[in-house]
């Protein structure tokens, strides 16, 4: 979160809805949901937390794929 916030992304991305992963929690970007503890996860929320990760999942083959093209200055591939 501390990341986050100093990157200066929050302000950015303030008019559009972002995905992040269960680091992101609080942020106002789209999460999966926790596991309660000591229970099980609803259905509804295993149905949502699937739905995140396809979209997640996306994102994240994209900038694979950035990455091994070196199209991304300065990340290893």
């Amino acid at each position: 979160m501390h990341a986050w916030h100093r990157s200066g992304f929050p302000e950015v991305f303030a008019e559009r809805e972002g995905i992040g992963d269960l680091g992101y929690l609080g942020s106002g970007l789209i999460t999966p949901r926790r596991k309660p503890p000591g229970q099980e996860q609803s259905a509804g929320d295993k149905a949502a937390n699937r739905s995140v990760s396809t979209l997640r999942a996306a994102v994240e083959r994209a900038i694979a794929h950035l990455r091994t093209r070196n199209t991304i200055t300065g990340c290893a591939s």
